[in-house]
Order: structure tokens, then C-alpha cells, then sequence
């Protein structure tokens, strides 16, 4: 078993991953370009042309196939399904070009487009006869569509089909065929537009069950079923991959580790979409992390939908969960089922409820930043803490989150039932002149009480803003902070439910924050721009307030000091191949 560092201070994350990789035993090799399916796929220059004849294969038990090869360059339109005969097996890119695509979608050609003659149509309507392909099914169906990549708008009905271009209409589509009622965008007849059409036919592009398989290199897209295009078994590795377009996940794994991984075409079949889902099913107590995992979107994308989710279905589940240097644009971050959650290094960009808990005992998040452009009524900490007997221990330090639009949310929300949360050099920074709190802390009755320390934080409000919302169900502590506020007088509070006008009252009604003051932190760069650096000499920079380590993207190393840029990640799918080449090479500034 290797031992992977998270880069976590003082912690190494044991992960249940392959050993060093071997000579390649028993290969078989699939090449889009240059195969044949008669070969016999032992050798590259005798390589399969489609993933049929490996199907057939890899599900003879005791087959002894070890690493299956996929030439770069190549596009599959087949489900690759690895089953329990399938365990320990590698999938890999080989040769040179971009990564080799399973895709679960196929090409709609004009001649099989109808007018719709419904009686809701508006002679905008199209029809197609569509008709599930092969593969496995898991869970319900959503079928999706492209019109020049550009995914069309799901709706309810044909009428609403027809009032609104760029949409369709799929009925039955959890069925082995049904009719699709189309709406061009722009009002097309996809006939004779010379637009390229495309619909999901397969569950996934990747159907990887098996135990202990490991995906590298490879770009899985369009996937229709419950899992998404890539799913993967108990005890799996999916590095350097690209997952795009799903229906209500992009992945979903019960293995130990994704890395350097770029998420792409938020899922769009359901109101409640999560990309990247570490579930847990066999009951065995384990580790999981993601580490280098990038989940790019549209401003759309960035209204809907969860980027990992590590849920635990029976029990033990999930020992702990680590999300290591992790950017996201989707609208919520990241969730967890475990006993220990780590989310460090990373950052949640125009994201709203970015870490969420569930059951956790022990929560540490270090060294993340938070860019929070949406309305929402989450926060940097959100938690359902209702009704879960847990006494659990929240450490953050070193973090930064910004609300800088005008919107009523609160900056940090944290509800506990029973437990203590420590905010420590931490930056709050609410740029809106409109919205609710900085900080709202709250246990859940007056016997399940939260005990939450906050030091050497600045809190900088604007307007009406609250700097800190304390219910009578948490005793609070605060030590050292600095408290700034604009557009205004003295910050405000809320004690036990009474406001606070200024910050002289707060310390009376508190009899707190007595060696924290009320100035001007002294920000040298900006940070809506992710620039928390301070003046020499400022009272931030002279009190040790704000963080005093941030994740340097560049290096991979922890340095001294507060952030100074929001990451940039790979966005396009240009940018992902780039990228998953060469991760490495990448420049996060």
C-alpha cells in the first residue's frame, strides 16, 4: 500500500491504490484508427478497432487480461463494461494525441428528424424516434441532447418544448424507445440546418464496477444513466481524466482516489446534480481523496449542482474523506459521509454552500479560498446538524471567503447540534452592501450547545451587514480579531437575538473579543481579486490576524503568507487535454 500526502500539515492519507506499475503482462490494445476487430488485440499493431471484441472478452471469468490500451486519437461510441471478471484490470491511453473517448451519445442524422404534427408543436417542434443502445443500465435515465455541443434545455411538455428554442421534450425516456420532441435554438429545421445532433443512447462511456481497476488517461462523455459516464468499482484509481456531460453525475466511484481529473458540462438530467460521488456500499471502513480535481462550467453551470459528494450508504462507510487541492466554478462544493473530513489547498470560485456537513465527527478545512458570487443562503460552513447526536470537532484556519454580491446570504453559517468550531486567521471578507451576516453561529437547542472560538480573524463588512450573528445556543469567544466595517458606522451584531450597534456594546453584552479591535485591517491588494496581502506595518499585518500559510498552485507547496490570486484552472476542453498531458506543466496564475 502506498502512503499518499494529501499536503496537509501534519497528516498522510493512506489510500488503498495499485502498487508501482509492472511490465504489462496480458495487454490488449484498441486502436479507432488502425484496428480490426477480427485481430486479436494482443499486440498494438494487432489491435481491436471497438471495444465489442474487449467486452466479450473481459467478461470470461479467469480471463487474465491485465491492462487494456487505448489509443490516443481514438473516439469509441460503445460502452466499455468492466464487471467482477474485470477486477484489477488497468485502462490506459498509449501513443501520442488527445485522450481516447468513450462516449455514450450518437449522432442523430437529418433524415431521422420529423415535423412534428402535435397538436402543442407551433411548427417549431421536431420529432426522433429514439431507441436506448447497449449497455448497462443503474438507477433512472436521462436522456440528454446537443445541438453543436451545445446542450438543449430539458422541459415537461410539448408545449413548453415549443415555447422555448434550444429545448426538447423526452417522454418515456426511461423506456427501451420513445418519441423525442426537439426545438432547435434559433428555430432551425434540423433537417437542413447542417447542425450536428447528438443524444445519449448508453448509460455511461465507462462502466467500471469491477474491483480495483485503474483508469488513466482517458476522456468519458454524455453518459444518460444514474452513475454518469464513468463509474467505478470498490478499490479504484481514476487519474488524468477528463469526465464530461452527465445526467445526474459525472462519476461515480467507490474507490480510494481521483487525481488530476478535470470535470466538464455540469450534469443538467435532475435538479439535484453532484459531478464527482465517492459512494460507499460494501460496509468497510475506508479512505478516500480527491486531490487535483477541477470542475469547470459555464455561469449556468454555476447556479445548480454539488461538486463532490462522499455519501455512505450502511455502515461503517467512509473512514475519511480528503479533498486536496480541488478547484471548482459549480454552485456548491463539497460534501461528505465520513468520520474524518479534509478539505485543504482548494478553492470553491462563484460558489455558494461550498463545504457542507452531514456526519462527521471532525471537520479540518485549511488554506481554502472562497469566491461567492451568487445569491444563496449557504456559507463558507453549512451544516445539518438537526437531529444527529454527534459531538463533533470544526477547525478552520488560514481560509478566506468573499461575498461580493449584493445578495442576502450569510458569509460562515454554522449550526451544530452538539460541538466546537475554531476560526482561526481566517479572512471574512463581505464586499456586498447588502446581505445578512459575516458569521452566524448556532447550536441546536439549549442543551446541544456549540462552543466556537474565532481569533486572529478580520471580519470586513459593508452597509447593514452583520460582522457576527450569535445565538443564545453558542458560547462564543473571540481573541485578537479585527473588525472594519464601510458604508456605515460601527459594525453591528446580533447577541442572543438583540442587535448590536456597535462594537463597543458587543464586547459589554458579549464580554468578549476584549483584545480585538475596531480599524482598518490595511489590505494592500484586492481582494475581490483574491489578493489578501497586507500593508507592513498595518494593524493586520502587526496584530497576526488573516492567513499566515497559503497553497502556492504553482509549486505544490505550502508557503508563508496570504493568498494573493484565485487559482485558474482548466476551463475548456482544450485546456483539460492540455492539462491531463502534462499536469504538472500546468500555470494556476
Amino acid at each position: 500500500m502506498n502512503r499518499l500526502s494529501a499536503g496537509i500539515s501534519g497528516k498522510t492519507l493512506s489510500v488503498g491504490i495499485l502498487g508501482s506499475r509492472r511490465p504489462a503482462q496480458n495487454p490488449r490494445y484498441i486502436n479507432a484508427a488502425t484496428g480490426n476487430d477480427a485481430n486479436n488485440g494482443k499486440t498494438a499493431a494487432a489491435a481491436w478497432a471497438t471495444v465489442v471484441p474487449a467486452n466479450t472478452a473481459l467478461a470470461v471469468a479467469n480471463n487474465g487480461i491485465t491492462h487494456l490500451y487505448l489509443a490516443r486519437g481514438s473516439a469509441f461510441a460503445e460502452q466499455l463494461s468492466l464487471l467482477a471478471s474485470a477486477n484489477g484490470l488497468k485502462v490506459l491511453a498509449s501513443g501520442t494525441g488527445n485522450a481516447p473517448v468513450l462516449d455514450g451519445s450518437a449522432t442523430i442524422a437529418p433524415g431521422s428528424f420529423t415535423a412534428s404534427l402535435h397538436a402543442d408543436a407551433g411548427g417549431v417542434v421536431y420529432e426522433y424516434a429514439w431507441t436506448r443502445g447497449t449497455g448497462t443500465q443503474r438507477g433512472f435515465d436521462y436522456v440528454l441532447l446537443w445541438e453543436n455541443d451545445a446542450r438543449l434545455v430539458r422541459t415537461t411538455s410539448v408545449a413548453l418544448c415549443a415555447a422555448t428554442a434550444g429545448s426538447y421534450y423526452a417522454p418515456g425516456e426511461n423506456t427501451a424507445s420513445s418519441t423525442i420532441y426537439i426545438h432547435p435554438f434559433g428555430n432551425t429545421n434540423p433537417i437542413l440546418d447542417g447542425k450536428t445532433y447528438a443524444v445519449t443512447i448508453r448509460g455511461a462511456g465507462l462502466d467500471g464496477y469491477a474491483t480495483g481497476i485503474q483508469v488513466e488517461g482517458v476522456r468519458t462523455r454524455r453518459g444518460w444513466g444514474h452513475t454518469g459516464p464513468l463509474a467505478a468499482g470498490i478499490g479504484s484509481v481514476v487519474r488524468r481524466s477528463i469526465i464530461e456531460g452527465g445526467g445526474i453525475h459525472h462519476i461515480v466511484t467507490q474507490g480510494s482516489l481521483i487525481e488530476d481529473a478535470v470535470v466538464l458540462d455540469m450534469p443538467r438530467g435532475h435538479s439535484s446534480v453532484i459531478t464527482v460521488t465517492f459512494y460507499r456500499i460494501d460496509g468497510t471502513a475506508s479512505d478516500a481523496l480527491a486531490r487535483r480535481v477541477f470542475a469547470a462550467g459555464t455561469l449556468a453551470d454555476r447556479t445548480i449542482g454539488q461538486t463532490v459528494y462522499a455519501h455512505t450508504s450502511g455502515s461503517p462507510g467512509w473512514r475519511s474523506v480528503t479533498y486536496d487541492q480541488c478547484v471548482t466554478q459549480y454552485a456548491a462544493g463539497f460534501t461528505a459521509d465520513a468520520v474524518d473530513h479534509v478539505y485543504s489547498n482548494s478553492a470553491v470560485l462563484r460558489g455558494r454552500n461550498p463545504i457542507h456537513l452531514n456526519t462527521n465527527d471532525t471537520l479540518l478545512v485549511e488554506r481554502v479560498l472562497v469566491n461567492d458570487g451568487l445569491t444563496s443562503v449557504g456559507g463558507l460552513i453549512s451544516s445539518s446538524g438537526a437531529g444527529l447526536a454527534l459531538a463533533r470537532t470544526v477547525t478552520i484556519r488560514d481560509s478566506v471567503i468573499v461575498v461580493d454580491t449584493d445578495a442576502a446570504v450569510t458569509a460562515l453559517q454554522y449550526v451544530l447540534r452538539a460541538g466546537t468550531i475554531l476560526i482561526e486567521n481566517c479572512v471574512i471578507y463581505y464586499g456586498s452592501a447588502v446581505g445578512s451576516n459575516a458569521i452566524s453561529l448556532s447550536g441546536f437547542d439549549a442543551t446541544s450547545r456549540l462552543a466556537a472560538t474565532v481569533r486572529n480573524c478580520i471580519i470586513f463588512t459593508r452597509s447593514a451587514v452583520r460582522a457576527v450573528a450569535k445565538a443564545a445556543t453558542c458560547d462564543y469567544v473571540g481573541q485578537n480579531n479585527i473588525f472594519f466595517r464601510t458604508g456605515g458606522s460601527s459594525p453591528w451584531f446580533t447577541h442572543n437575538g438583540s442587535t448590536i450597534t456597535s462594537f463597543t456594546a458587543w464586547k459589554t453584552a458579549s464580554g468578549t473579543d476584549l483584545t480585538s479591535v475596531e480599524a482598518d485591517p490595511g489590505f494592500s491588494g484586492t481582494p475581490a481579486a483574491g489578493d489578501f496581502r497586507l500593508t507592513s506595518g498595518g494593524t493586520g499585518a502587526l496584530m497576526g490576524c488573516g492567513p499566515q500559510t497559503h497553497w502556492d498552485y504553482a509549486t505544490r507547496s505550502i508557503v508563508a503568507g496570504p493568498p494573493t490570486a484565485w487559482p485558474v484552472i482548466p476551463d475548456t476542453l482544450a485546456e483539460a487535454e492540455t492539462y491531463i498531458a502534462a499536469p504538472e506543466a500546468w500555470t494556476f496564475v
